[in-house]
């Protein structure tokens, strides 16, 4: 079993409390890589996006999208670690849909929504969601073919 390759992302200014987030991908060419995690932490990169990445201080550090790869991502963020397990019909309502989830991080989920999902009816139930006060929601990025 090959050892997985990751691609980090420098969030040491954001204001999160970590100095890169580090996602699962695969090797296209020298310096391109297919992200097929998901990004946590950072905002304009999606899972399936392929990037454009620069060796620094032993890692392999993002620096651009060269090729959207048509998902989206957002964040879902709870007051408490045991809210997550309490909205799970919600977020069991994504995973039916079609989405997928990076493992919580404390307080934090991330939602992957790939282009065949309809992002209209994610982006409802997530303002539904923080409009009743069950979690808050933010966007890492959209995926509008249009623009890509």
């Amino acid at each position: 079993m090959n050892k997985p390759t990751f691609v980090c992302f420098d969030v040491s200014n954001t204001g999160w409390q970590i100095d890169y987030d580090c996602v699962v991908a695969e090797k296209i060419d020298n310096n391109q890589y297919k992200l097929t995690g998901i990004p946590g932490y950072v905002y304009g990169f999606s899972s399936q996006d392929i990037v454009i990445v620069k060796e620094q201080n032993s890692r392999l550090i993002a620096q651009e999208v060269v090729q959207r790869g048509g998902h989206s991502t957002f964040r879902l963020v709870f007051k408490e670690q045991k809210d997550i397990f309490e909205q799970f019909k919600d977020i069991a309502l994504l995973h039916e849909m079609g989405c997928h989830f990076d493992k919580p991080l404390y307080t934090m989920f991330t939602i992957d929504v790939p282009q065949q999902v309809d992002i209209e009816k994610v982006i409802q139930i997530l303002k539904d969601g923080e409009d009743i006060g069950r979690w808050e929601y933010e966007e890492g990025y959209v995926y509008h073919p249009k623009n890509s």
